[in-house]
């Protein structure tokens, strides 16, 4: 271990590269734990390389960017478009969105390269803008294997960004000492050589805490579980925890729950659905033709000619929600029942083991049977294409940008159709591919991005085209990268 800490970074990589997998394979448990210890050095400084590019990269970028803006505004002052009200005002409405700092565009640059989410990618860049601007001993370290990359990152985060002279100091207090130590005391050493530095600053990011506080809930990863997260005000939070705590221990007293954590999040859950009203909306995705009163064969699918398990009376089940109650069509007495049994029968016996949402998780089969038999629930029907599983439509098609039109392309995306972009459809601008009025308003002509990719294709160098079938095509212009997206394939929703 030793002569692996006293050897060079850059021999330390060519040693490990030179050997085949045969050869890393066969060592003693000594010389494992040696190269193990080299890759770490190697991967340190390769992520201080990286870091070193990633700022470069975005400072030409953004003095390209910033050229580009300039331009944008002399064209419209030249050309006269004044007129935010007139053809050319969504355009100008975003030149004036321009954010005043151009790096907010670098980290959609960087995600499709780094294969990361634009929300990743973020970060990273962030880290090393602060890497390379404000904490050059962290990178110093990083670049001779002497700083992990998991512990720098923990200085990045602790440091404020705003203030080089802390940044300064904080980096004297921190080394060398902190070469040897552990990940975990890092950051408290970070956070006390901050608050020695600037006391000010420490009080000063404990209030900005306290405004990011937040509730977030997603996919566990495990079927028919849930994870949440949430940072909230420590008095309230409290609170919040002994109402759990008490209903819990009744809930483990009374044998509902096997254990105090299954009564602890039973009792989240009740605490929090005893004061809302929740109306529930099943999207049933049926193939073209599927169950269509207007085809040839009452009752048959146009595309496979087999029977359909939804007759003509299930029509009346699938309701619109966004009519009027009294505009539904169906027997009132009857239909509804009928087409309700239909659902029943059309997923019976069927190959599911669960229903994938992207952001609640696996539904498992007990889970649907319950929202089903629910008299409550309401059924709305998505056409999909049987070959592809792309949205065909949402139960109405127009011509005209209506909410059925809106939601049809919102059900079609589901998320900003930006390569690794994950913001939901519901947070989206329906965006014209081709600019209106050039561009129709038609589902083949518009895509979900939300409002920074939406500048993004505006004002970066970037455009996008999207083929008949919904399959959006991003082109990097200045570096030649293409990136496609696909419409939600509804098939891949049920697992």
């Amino acid at each position: 271990m030793e002569q692996v800490r006293a050897t060079d970074v850059a021999d330390l990589a060519t040693s490990l590269l030179g050997r085949s997998e045969a050869e890393l394979l066969g060592v003693d448990a000594e010389s494992a734990e040696a190269m193990v210890a080299a890759a770490q050095r190697v991967i340190s400084a390769m992520t201080a390389v990286q870091a070193v590019a990633i700022e470069a990269w975005g400072r030409r970028e953004c003095e390209q960017l910033s050229v580009d803006n300039g331009e944008w505004a002399a064209l419209a002052v030249a050309s006269g478009l004044t007129n935010i009200g007139g053809l050319n005002g969504a355009r100008l409405r975003l030149l004036d969105g321009v954010p005043k700092d151009e790096h907010e565009f670098m980290p959609s640059y960087l995600a499709p390269v780094l294969r990361l989410s634009p929300r990743s990618a973020r970060r990273r860049y962030e880290t090393a803008r602060v890497l390379v601007g404000l904490l050059p001993r962290t990178l110093a370290a990083m670049r001779v294997g002497d700083l992990e990359p998991h512990r720098a990152q923990q200085i990045v985060d602790e440091v404020p960004t705003n203030d080089p002279a802390v940044c300064v100091a904080v980096e004297a207090a921190l080394f060398p000492k902190i070469v040897d130590r552990p990940t975990t005391p890092v950051g408290a050493l970070t956070r006390q050589a901050v608050a020695a530095a600037d006391p000010a600053a420490a009080a000063k990011k404990a209030e900005q805490a306290h405004l990011s506080r937040f509730v977030f809930a997603g996919p566990s990863g495990l079927p028919g579980l849930m994870r949440f997260e949430a940072e909230v005000e420590s008095g309230k939070g409290r609170q919040v925890w002994a109402a759990i705590e008490e209903l819990a221990a009744s809930y483990l007293k009374d044998d509902v729950a096997a254990t105090m954590d299954q009564a602890r999040a039973d009792a989240l859950v009740d605490l929090v659905l005893a004061n809302v009203t929740v109306s529930t909306v099943v999207d049933l995705a049926l193939p073209a033709g599927f169950a269509s009163h207007r085809s040839a064969r009452v009752g048959s699918c146009s595309h496979c000619g087999r029977g359909s398990v939804l007759e003509d009376r299930a029509i009346g089940t699938f309701v619109d929600v966004d009519t009027d109650s009294d505009k539904e069509t169906g027997d009132k007495e009857t239909g509804s029942d009928a087409g309700r049994g239909n659902v029943f029968r059309l997923l019976t016996g069927l190959p599911i083991a669960g229903v994938l949402d992207h952001r609640v998780g696996t539904l498992t089969n007990a889970t649907i049977e319950g929202i089903l038999a629910d008299p409550d629930t309401v059924f709305r029907r998505l056409v999909v294409d049987p070959d592809t599983g792309w949205l065909l439509d949402a139960g109405a098609a127009t011509y005209q940008p209506g909410r059925h039109l809106a939601r049809t392309v919102r059900k079609r995306d589901l998320h900003c159709r930006f390569p690794g972009c994950a913001t939901a459809a519901r947070f989206c601008h329906l965006d014209h591919v081709i600019p209106f009025p050039v561009g129709l308003t038609v589902l083949r002509n518009l895509a979900c991005l939300c409002r920074r990719h939406h500048r993004l294709k505006t004002h970066g160098h970037w455009s996008l085209a999207m083929s008949p079938d919904g399959i959006c095509t991003w082109v990097d212009r200045r570096a030649g990268q293409i990136h496609t997206t696909e419409p939600t394939d509804y098939r891949e929703l049920a697992v």
